[in-house]
């Protein structure tokens, strides 16, 4: 297996919150790989993955989501996260869910783990969801402390 793939007994038996992956995924317009971040408090434990995406299109980005609260938008420099080479947002308004299973098969079709988030913005990433309108109330619950598994 390449560098940077994981095998899936790694994501079925370790997977660190804040874990980043670079893919392709078909919910998304643009057919370029994004970076992926893992948001859930134990995500080791639990089969469903909650998932935020960056874009590097920030002003667009700022536009689309102009109505929502701003801290659903997380801005986040490339020297706050090295695995970024452009200033990026990603907005808290919208969470990708994904088994273990299917997001391997995004890996295994070109895409990569990258670096971990750190801590600090990883949660800002859960106090945007929180903050969200938009997001779900079930997917609100398993962000919160007292719903680990």
């Amino acid at each position: 297996m390449a560098p940077g793939i994981p095998s899936e007994a790694a994501l079925n038996f370790y997977l660190p919150e804040g874990a980043v992956f670079y893919v392709q995924d078909r919910g998304l317009t643009s057919p370029e790989p994004h970076y992926f971040v893992v948001l859930n408090l134990s995500p080791a434990k639990e089969d469903l993955l909650l998932l935020v995406v960056s874009t590097s299109q920030v002003e667009g980005a700022r536009r689309r989501y102009a109505q929502m609260p701003a801290e659903t938008l997380v801005e986040i420099a490339p020297r706050e996260y090295t695995g970024f080479t452009k200033p990026s947002i990603i907005s808290c308004n919208q969470v990708f869910t994904k088994t273990k299973r299917q997001l391997l098969k995004q890996i295994n079709h070109g895409g990569e783990q990258k670096q971990r988030m750190p801590k600090a913005i990883l949660e800002k990433l859960r106090l945007g969801v929180l903050a969200s309108p938009t997001v779900e109330r079930h997917i609100k619950k398993k962000l919160s402390s007292s719903d680990q598994t």
